[in-house]
């Protein structure tokens, strides 16, 4: 299947670059307008808008690539988003880095589709120091960060999976597992691209299944 950017946008993924993997999120802000939801205090919200309980997740299939990109408040995964100081809230941190590196247990494709996880590349303003941080392979890193007020005031945590599969045309479902090991997740708002369907669904607990 070869995807085409427009398709792409309609998603409200806007470009993606399957050479690196890498998610481009320029026109979101126009699809997440056009697509409102609301919350449990029956307050409308915009997909895309920092809530906690919720978090977004696109997920693109390119041949025998898979790409995942999982956007959540850091306060879904780690219980805060202030800068950790203690001891305890920086093993909080190294906790979920090595939990969300770990793409092969949070999502599940079936075995007959033999994916394997290839990398995984995780960025939160929360890792490194007070600065934006990465963590790829087990490894974090830091770096200065044009926007750090901004997401210090509301840290994210956004994950970059890729995947190789060698039976793509096996995959019928997703069953993603993000909700076990973080439980203050209670949504999940997905779009995806795949070689039989494409379109949206909101996941939970209790239905943490994707059908294609």
């Amino acid at each position: 299947m070869r995807l085409q950017p427009s398709r792409l946008i309609k998603l409200g993924i806007a470009t993606l670059s399957l050479g690196s993997g890498l998610f481009s999120t320029a026109a979101s802000a126009a699809t997440d307008h056009a697509h409102a939801h609301h919350d449990r205090n029956g307050e409308q919200q915009q997909l895309g808008v920092h809530v906690h309980g919720h978090a977004r997740l696109n997920i693109a299939l390119e041949d025998q690539k898979l790409h995942l990109e999982l956007d959540s408040p850091a306060n879904n995964i780690v219980g805060f988003e202030y800068q950790p100081s203690s001891a305890k809230d920086r093993a909080a941190v190294a906790a979920a880095v090595a939990v969300l590196q770990d793409g092969e247990r949070l999502f599940d494709f079936g075995q007959e589709s033999g994916c394997r996880m290839e990398s995984a590349k995780i960025e939160s303003a929360l890792i490194g120091n007070g600065r934006h941080g990465t963590a790829t392979d087990g490894r974090a890193h830091s770096h200065d960060d044009a926007h750090k007020s901004s997401d210090n005031a509301h840290a994210n945590f956004r994950v970059e999976y890729l995947f190789h599969c060698a039976r793509p045309d096996e995959i019928t479902q997703v069953t993603v597992k993000v909700f076990e090991p973080f439980p203050q997740t209670e949504r999940l708002d997905v779009q995806f691209i795949a070689a039989t369907a494409q379109g949206a669904a909101t996941l939970t607990s209790i239905n943490p299944t994707i059908k294609f």
